[in-house]
């Protein structure tokens, strides 16, 4: 206890140097912390499964098709019930975005169909009410029973409200709720959301028309299923590809020469969110290592400092009789209680950054899927990080320690400070931390302006606002009443253009079609498709696509006409040679036309794209109206218009879903890998000059007081206040040179090595690092301004009755 008091009374006598270094253990833990935080959610989720490492899921490799499969058509989930017994149970899921609507709202929603057995064989535990069984899959009844997620009881019915018994509509069909599902559960696939449950049975009743359960050949179905207990996945694929080998004379299998099927256990489960955001994880560990490397050269810094200050105490405990063990011991303490102090801020800060963090992840494969990644507080994380933060304490407070100690009793009363190498291991100690921490800074720049460089593609995108419609009670809406929707919208004041379409450039959407060009022949199978995508006329109008050659689509071009389309630049390129398109004949799944116009290229997935073969066709010949489609308006006020939108919509179609969005925030979640990234980097880059400066800081403090006695000798012979600080910038400015220019290298082969990951920047170009190198040199300056001035204004009388 006496010790512990000794170490608060040593803390409040040197606050600056104690929460310097504090600091800089708290930093460096936060951003450990962080990182491991979302790696572990989407590495490593917390599987609510009752035994998760025996659950596998089917996946199949086809003769005809390069990569397996984990998405299976009907069919084979048809097979598997008949025939398969190698797995101990299974169970089948198939995911959709249908409209739910709730006290007269209407929302797209992730709606998981599930077998009867699914409940029984995943093992998600239902605390409110009952799971699904197999009496709910056999479609009986009028109204259908559902279990929802936890998250959307909370934001339907409320935290407190058991909704047993409550009835939603989804797509206008009644559904009454008997469970809530585990708050844990999240669904098959780290960060996508389940919000609602329904028996697979009752799949084509609510999908009228487009059902993908009947039709068989959709590949949208999860089958699942359980290791038997004493054996491995290994010994029963044999099994399972006996069992199923009659798959290749199924519907859908048509000319397919072998399967093979496999098990895919479950941490490996496909997941869009790991896929786009594994390689900015990456990003972040390697940040994570740098950041710990400048906390601790940083920390190091600190506690030198400190027991410099502390000479005359460690000289007066040994002229007490004092041993170097008690000397030692006492400093260790010192630094150990700083490290759990450190570390215990760093990991609340870990954990509060890392769920901070979540909302700048996004997934781009359907519409307004946003991102949900449980960050949690597990025994993992608390133990990795405390161990991070002591370990790096102790490492970092023991070697100042036995430093001073042995200085403190080489160097008695009344010497100097002394001790000219510990002076040069302190600067060589920042100035590798500047080299790192410019190194991190450089890289951080070059990717922030990357990401500017594709934020400035969609400038203007504000202008187009797009609405995401979805028809009532499961069905397409007739094209009349589309047409007649669009020529609302055009009339609404404040709308300059407007077009329906079934694809809107940087939707991350596309859909392929088969293309048939007279006089073209290619041996690359890729050939034979191109991306289609039906429009109502206006389309180029409202994205400011440029008209090339020809024309565009008009309200002549209906069914009974003869069929037409337009191709962008791209198409015409590749498929005419680079000559004439206008004119020519196409075949586009089957059905031959002619092109009328040629538009210029413009990128569906995302910015970084490369063109795309794309054929426009107009929804008036087309055979139906999908479902889901969305309305494209060109307005001078994406805000203020959006009511009157909706008031137009909901006259014409009263339970129709909409979902407003503008086609900038359409374009920032294309570019969400690379914003995380930029905001990484960013931040780490903040962290390392704040770090930086710090030690900068605690290093030219424990300069200017191992020199006191020098400084006092000189100001006493006449030297004056510039002297004095032209003595400590020149060590200031060396240091600062030489980690400088080391960062710059550095900086400068890192971005070589990413640029293929960099938008609009040349591997050549050092404009940013450059930026962020005269930034470090000004903070740098500004740093050092409180202990060149107190080394100016200390009387030369008082520094030398100090020694």
């Amino acid at each position: 206890m006496r010790s512990l008091r000794h170490v608060v009374r040593s803390w409040l006598a040197h606050p600056v140097l104690t929460g310097a270094a504090c600091l800089s253990l708290a930093v460096g833990t936060a951003g450990a912390g962080a990182s491991w935080a979302l790696a572990d959610a989407l590495f490593f989720p917390a599987w609510p499964f009752r035994d998760p490492g025996a659950l596998v899921r089917l996946s199949l490799a086809r003769s005809d098709v390069p990569a397996p499969a984990t998405t299976l058509p009907s069919v084979v989930w048809s097979l598997a019930q008949e025939r398969l017994t190698a797995l101990d149970g299974l169970a089948a899921a198939g995911a959709e975005r249908l409209m739910v609507t709730t006290d007269g709202t209407a929302r797209l929603t992730d709606v998981l169909f599930v077998s009867g057995t699914f409940f029984h064989v995943v093992g998600p535990s239902v605390p409110i009410g009952r799971p699904l069984t197999p009496d709910d899959d056999r479609a009986t009844g009028e109204t259908p029973a559902a279990v929802i997620g936890d998250a959307f009881r909370r934001d339907t019915f409320g935290a407190d409200v058991d909704p047993r018994g409550q009835t939603i509509l989804v797509e206008g069909r009644q559904v009454t709720v008997v469970g809530v599902a585990d708050r844990q559960f999240f669904g098959l696939e780290v960060g996508r959301r389940v919000d609602v449950f329904l028996p697979l049975s009752w799949e084509p009743t609510l999908k009228q028309g487009a059902s993908r359960l009947t039709e068989g050949r959709a590949w949208w179905l999860s089958i699942l299923g359980r290791v038997p207990r004493g054996r491995h996945i290994a010994s029963i694929a044999a099994q399972v590809n006996a069992e199923l080998a009659v798959v290749v004379d199924a519907p859908g299998f048509e000319g397919v020469r072998s399967v093979v099927f496999g098990l895919v256990p479950t941490g490996t489960w496909p997941s869009a969110l790991r896929g786009q955001y594994g390689e900015a994880l990456l990003v972040l560990v390697a940040m994570t290592a740098l950041i710990l490397c400048v906390t601790a050269v940083n920390a190091a810094s600190a506690m030198v400092a400190r027991c410099a200050d502390r000479m005359n105490e460690i000289r007066i405990r040994y002229a007490l009789g004092a041993r170097s063990r008690q000397v030692i011991g006492g400093f260790v303490l010192d630094t150990l209680m700083l490290a759990l102090v450190g570390t215990a801020g760093g990991m609340y800060a870990a954990f509060w950054l890392a769920r901070a963090v979540v909302p700048s992840l996004t997934v781009s494969l359907d519409r307004g899927i946003d991102a949900h990644l449980a960050v949690s507080v597990s025994w993992r994380l608390i133990a990795a990080s405390a161990a991070a933060g002591v370990a790096s304490g102790l490492l970092i407070g023991v070697w100042p320690a036995v430093k001073a100690s042995r200085e403190a009793q080489r160097v008695p009363f009344g010497s100097a400070a002394g001790g000219g190498g510990a002076s040069r291991a302190v600067l060589w100690l920042v100035t590798a931390q500047l080299a790192v921490s410019v190194t991190l800074a450089g890289v951080g720049a070059v990717f922030v302006r990357s990401y500017l460089e594709l934020k400035r593609e969609t400038s203007g995108a504000d202008e187009v606002l797009l609405l995401s419609l979805s028809g009532p009670s499961g069905q397409g809406l007739p094209l009349g009443r589309l047409e007649d929707l669009v020529t609302r919208v055009r009339a609404v004041p404040g709308a300059r253009a407007a077009s329906a379409a079934t694809y809107t450039p940087l939707s991350g959407l596309i859909a392929l079609g088969k293309v048939d060009v007279p006089g073209f022949s290619s041996a690359d199978v890729r050939d034979v498709h191109a991306s289609v995508n039906r429009v109502t006329p206006g389309f180029f109008d409202v994205f400011g696509l440029t008209l090339l050659e020809g024309r565009a689509f008009t309200d002549d071009d209906r069914a009974g006409t003869p069929l037409v389309a337009v191709v962008n630049h791209e198409f015409s390129k590749h498929y005419f040679r680079g000559g004439r398109a206008v004119g020519e004949l196409v075949s586009i799944n089957g059905q031959r036309m002619t092109i009328v116009g040629e538009v210029e290229t413009t990128k569906y997935r995302h910015l970084r794209e490369a063109p795309m073969r794309f054929v426009y066709l107009p929804f008036a010949q087309g055979a139906y109206v999908p479902q889901a489609y969305r309305l494209a308006v060109r307005v001078e006020d994406s805000l203020a218009l959006r009511g009157p939108l909706l008031r137009t919509l909901r006259a014409a179609l009263p339970d129709i879903g909409v979902q407003f969005q503008t086609l900038s925030e359409e374009a920032g979640k294309s570019v969400g890998r690379d914003r995380l990234v930029a905001r990484i980097t960013a931040f780490y880059a903040a962290l390392a000059l704040l770090m930086s400066m710090t030690g900068l800081y605690g290093t030219f403090s424990y300069l200017v007081t191992r020199r006191r006695r020098e400084i006092a000798v000189r100001m006493a012979v006449g030297a004056d206040a510039p002297d004095i600080v032209r003595l400590i910038l020149r060590r200031m400015l060396s240091v600062l040179a030489v980690g400088s220019a080391v960062g710059v290298a550095l900086s400068a082969s890192a971005s070589q090595a990413i640029a293929s990951r960099l938008f609009g920047i040349d591997d050549r170009d050092y404009t940013a690092i450059a930026g962020a190198v005269v930034l470090f040199v000004f903070c740098g300056f500004a740093a050092t301004l409180a202990p060149v001035r107190r080394a100016t204004k200390t009387p030369p009388v008082a520094a030398l009755r100090s020694e």
